[in-house]
């Protein structure tokens, strides 16, 4: 019996010795294939459009841009490792796509030499040849060894990896084949237990909080853990908020003449639609809990708020027949560009607030005012991850949300918010 269980054993570890050899190959296969991409992308495109080397010098601005366009692209952390997969190749299309209609803004307002045809035929190869990265290398389904309790119980929901979850530590466990031994060290407080763990970080078996890992895969911050952690980690990224402001900046400077004209149809419909006026206001509150004037088109009767403000609910009578269209598709939101402009808004954020909500969630919900370390935004993470919210659970489960953008924020996050808020408007999804 000993035999056979030791050949059992044999049969695991070489199968998982097995798989880590195939992801590694895997590893290597995928960056031979993103190197080699850019030139032979570029050589195939420029053979078939022109099919003569003698122009060339002409095109060095457009395939410079190209190049600085394809590394970023292939190493967003939104299509690394851990994320690569079906779902992928939408979002590896959609930064192409904006990246090249920015190429062609670059290229004309700074009177660049370019071919039409030349960068067409780039952008169709690049969508094509990063789509088939994501079909070609997706990796395996990461394996954990997962203690049970605390956070840890959580990890179930996720169906992105492979659970295995055990009662308690068990010195004779095989831990081949693992990406790490998962526990929230909160939840136990077994001496031998923590020796155990010891043990297998010396012996290069990683242990992973599961906090850490519950972020990983549901896109939120657990409350419990950040008090735990420390708020030390809300303030960071100083830099790329300046860039942001920047950037957000120059989008809606270039295209204000879209918006202009969205809004100046809207407005003719809300007049024809009902009585009263175009534009919404209310106070909200911003950064650092600041208050300031929120612009939006009205979408409700002017009685909506006769007995106080409340939310939204669903098939909620004070909606205006064009108003729930214009809820529906965010149309609504137009007027807070200028909020933008103004420096009240970001186009990226948690939503703002009344201050009446805002007062009642701090006394409610640990760690509420945290969301106000950066400036709201017309759209965000949790808005795409979670929808609409209308009491204090739904609430708390936003919080989350937004506190993960707050420790995480990047322009990779920022880019996977826009290519998502581009989904929802047109599906409608969350709309009240």
């Amino acid at each position: 019996m000993s035999n056979f269980k030791s050949d059992l054993q044999q049969e695991k570890i070489a199968a998982n010795n097995g798989q880590e050899i195939i992801h590694s190959k895997n590893s290597y296969a995928r960056l031979i294939w993103y190197v080699a991409g850019l030139p032979v992308i570029i050589v195939a495109s420029y053979h078939i459009v022109f099919g003569t080397w003698t122009v060339l010098p002409k095109f060095i601005p457009s395939i410079t841009l190209v190049s600085f366009l394809y590394a970023a692209v292939c190493t967003n952390r939104y299509l690394s490792d851990n994320h690569m997969s079906y779902r992928a190749i939408g979002l590896s299309a959609f930064y192409a796509t904006a990246g090249f209609l920015l190429i062609f803004a670059v290229l004309a307002l700074f009177r660049f030499y370019y071919s039409r045809s030349f960068l067409l035929s780039i952008y169709l190869m690049m969508v094509t040849w990063l789509g088939a990265a994501m079909l070609f290398f997706q990796n395996r389904r990461t394996n954990y060894l997962v203690i049970k309790g605390g956070v840890a119980d959580k990890l179930r929901n996720f169906s992105e990896a492979e659970w295995e979850f055990i009662e308690k530590h068990s010195r004779d466990a095989d831990l081949s084949g693992y990406e790490g031994i998962v526990v929230d060290l909160h939840a136990h407080d077994d001496k031998s237990m923590l020796n155990w763990l010891i043990n297998s970080t010396l012996s290069g078996v990683p242990i992973l909080h599961a906090a850490n890992i519950f972020e990983r895969y549901s896109g939120r911050t657990h409350l419990d853990y950040l008090a735990h952690e420390g708020l030390y980690r809300l303030t960071r990224n100083n830099y790329y908020q300046a860039f942001k402001r920047f950037w957000e900046v120059v989008f809606v400077i270039v295209f204000s003449p879209l918006i202009i004209f969205l809004m100046l149809v809207t407005a003719v419909c809300i007049k024809l639609d009902s009585k009263g006026p175009v534009l919404f206001t209310q106070e909200r509150v911003g950064k650092n809990g600041n208050p300031f004037t929120l612009y939006k088109f009205r979408s409700m009767v002017t009685s909506a708020e006769k007995n106080g403000a409340k939310f939204a609910q669903e098939n909620d009578d004070r909606i205006t027949a064009f108003g729930a269209f214009i809820r529906k598709f965010r149309i609504d939101e137009l007027p807070q560009f200028w909020n933008v402009l103004k420096g009240d808004m970001s186009l990226i954020g948690p939503r703002p607030e009344q201050q009446k909500f805002v007062r009642y969630f701090r006394e409610e919900i640990p760690f509420y005012s945290y969301r106000h370390a950066v400036r709201p935004g017309i759209t965000g993470w949790a808005q795409i991850k979670d929808g609409y919210a209308a009491d204090l659970d739904t609430t708390v489960n936003k919080l989350e949300y937004d506190l993960y953008y707050v420790k995480n924020r990047s322009f990779s996050l920022d880019l996977l918010i826009v290519y998502a808020t581009f989904k929802t408007i047109i599906t409608g999804f969350g709309s009240r």
